[in-house]
């Protein structure tokens, strides 16, 4: 289906492919893609349904037109899909200081315990509420790795930094589909660049 001179390739397809894949979840005349950086024909058949559902040409070919529309869509199929973020109620210079005890450390302890399910080196800690010794250590392993001052205070700064690194690395649920090819024992990419 898509014919080129060279197959497009890199973190651009990819994703392309990941917004259309979102964008399937919602639109059922959107057939999911995985993204894999490969604009092939299952690539461009997705973006041809795409086109087709927005009242687009069809060709198959993102235009800036095709990609601010996927762009709206993607946005719009993530806000029925996830919840809205938590938000963390401290104030610009407020800050949660080794031995206070805060509710936002039940989410912060949590999220690092889950973060040490898929990312070697997390320091480990308990969920307590209490910024004990453990639960410093992991906030002053975090701002080290994010290039911030190892204080070891909760800030806006190391909130922000948890929950951006959470969200890059927590698996999330797609209704059973891979979300990229090495998600999916079945997906075997043969030698011209198809799945069987």
């Amino acid at each position: 289906m898509y014919e080129n001179y060279e197959t497009p390739l890199g973190r651009p397809v990819e994703s392309l492919q990941t917004m259309l894949r979102e964008i399937s979840r919602v639109d059922e005349a959107v057939p999911p893609v995985i993204p894999d950086g490969i604009y092939g024909d299952q690539t461009a058949r997705s973006v041809v349904r795409f086109q087709e559902a927005k009242g687009l040409p069809a060709t198959g070919v993102v235009d800036l037109d095709t990609w601010d529309a996927i762009v709206r869509a993607f946005d719009q199929a993530l806000e029925s899909i996830y919840p809205v973020c938590f938000a963390p109620r401290l104030l610009p210079k407020e800050a949660v200081l080794p031995g206070d005890s805060h509710f936002l450390l039940y989410i912060i302890q949590a999220m690092f315990a889950a973060l040490a399910t898929v990312l070697g080196g997390v320091p480990p800690v308990q969920v307590s509420g209490t910024h004990d010794e453990a639960s410093v250590k992991a906030v002053k392993w975090l701002q080290r790795c994010a290039g911030m001052d190892e204080h070891g205070a909760v800030d806006i700064p190391t909130w922000s930094a948890l929950a951006r690194l959470s969200a890059a690395l927590m698996p999330a649920s797609n209704d059973g589909l891979p979300l990229t090819k090495n998600d999916d024992e079945l997906y075997y990419p043969q030698e011209d660049g198809r799945m069987r």
